[in-house]
């Protein structure tokens, strides 16, 4: 099964920005039944202890190849969107902070 887990920022104050685009996102494809989502209920930079509380609780395996994290990206332009397998955090603070709690420098 597909697990996509959504970075984003908590509160009606940033429910429509960029940051929130991955929220945005799995609130759209909520609807499949193939595809569990869970939306981040914290700020972004603090996305690492909520990622990894959700796998725990939701026995996802983080690494899996059918896991993905949802974000934005300042260097993209707005609209499109990118896959990636494995990578770094390249900057995204989001991400950062998952990479900390997973303890890695890649995912």
């Amino acid at each position: 099964m597909i697990s996509l887990i959504a970075l984003g920022n908590k509160g009606a104050k940033y429910a429509n920005t960029r940051h929130n685009v991955g929220m945005i996102f799995a609130e759209f494809v909520k609807k499949e039944n193939k595809i569990r989502c869970f939306s981040s209920d914290t700020y972004m930079n603090l996305s690492g202890k909520y990622v990894r509380q959700t796998c725990q609780k939701n026995r996802i395996d983080i690494l899996d190849k059918n896991t993905y994290l949802i974000c934005d990206h300042l260097e993209k332009t707005i609209g499109k969107w990118q896959i990636k397998s494995e990578g770094s955090h390249g900057g995204h603070n989001g991400l950062k902070s998952v990479f900390q709690y997973e303890k890695t420098d890649k995912i």
